[in-house]
């Protein structure tokens, strides 16, 4: 259903690519492969559905999705530090001298080279969303993973004009002013939940679990610090933390919107492809109207 963490790029030009069959085209030239014995990461595009089709692009009018699969083949530190130092052991008593950092790294990538074929490979994926030429939804959690399937995606086109959401003001000094002031927006419910952080110091940080406690956010405020992660709820529709980067996090949606979502699947039918394609339009229509809104709470956009 909804992505539970977004982080959202603005395109600051038209896709070349505009419609699913040039962007499949694209993107099949990278396609997902499987890790070979000796190989320890692979990555590519895959099918967004999850199989209820054959194809890289798939989306109703006004959206695409596409997904990077990631595969990779992972020593546990714990195996990999104790078979390090049974090495080291072995060497010191039997050649009677000291091994120093430089041979310890060498047989650190030995041991990894020696497993390297019967490891099992561990899978991610990433969905990513283009919603009417305008916008890029990357569904992360962080801006390193975001940042690795639009690096993918601009080798896929050969350029990709995206840039970060820029915003008119501090979204962290609205933010503080909305729960300072008790001035949240028109269609904006404070949640429970925020972290505070010192205009001084980066170490100095708290996170409240419970912000109807009044007296207790007062204080950290009046102390300098300032807001950086806030818990809001949006016209009852989608409660989420935003960040003072813009990023959208812990998503759930409202009863309300939960049952809308289940009506939509039930009139589309039971094949998966249609709970998809109902998925992503009600996605589209929803993030139409909040990022305009998001937007606008700190200022709008920067030139």
């Amino acid at each position: 259903m909804f992505p539970k963490n977004i982080i959202v790029y603005r395109l600051t030009e038209p896709l070349a690519q505009q419609n699913q069959t040039d962007l499949e085209y694209r993107l099949m030239e990278m396609p997902f492969l499987c890790c070979g014995k000796h190989e320890m990461k692979r990555l590519g595009w895959v099918d967004p559905t999850g199989g209820a089709q054959d194809a890289l692009v798939y989306g109703p009018a006004g959206i695409m999705g596409i997904r990077l699969l990631f595969e990779e083949k992972k020593v546990k530190p714990s195996i990999l530090s104790r078979m390090t130092n049974d090495k080291i052991k072995e060497i010191e008593i039997r050649d009677q001298r000291k091994v120093y950092r430089k041979e310890r790294d060498q047989l650190k990538d030995e041991i990894i080279l020696n497993l390297r074929p019967g490891l099992p490979p561990e899978r991610r994926k990433t969905d990513a969303f283009i919603i009417d030429d305008e916008w890029i939804i990357v569904e992360a959690a962080s801006f390193k993973k975001s940042e690795e399937l639009l690096s993918q995606l601009r080798n896929a086109l050969g350029s990709l004009p995206v840039a970060m959401l820029d915003v008119q003001q501090s979204p962290s000094a609205v933010m503080t002013h909305w729960l300072s002031q008790d001035a949240a927006p028109k269609g904006v419910v404070l949640g429970s939940k925020c972290v505070l952080r010192s205009s001084i110091s980066d170490k100095g940080r708290v996170q409240v679990s419970d912000v109807d406690l009044p007296e207790d956010i007062r204080e950290h405020l009046e102390s300098g610090m300032r807001v950086v992660e806030l818990e809001i709820k949006w016209e009852e529709k989608i409660q989420f933390v935003l960040t003072e980067g813009l990023q959208i996090k812990q998503i759930k949606l409202t009863d309300q919107m939960v049952e809308t979502f289940d009506a939509e699947r039930e009139n589309s039918g039971d094949h998966q492809l249609q709970h998809y394609d109902a998925d992503l339009t009600l996605l589209r229509l929803e993030m139409k109207r909040l990022l305009p809104a998001l937007l606008s709470w700190f200022g709008g956009e920067s030139d």
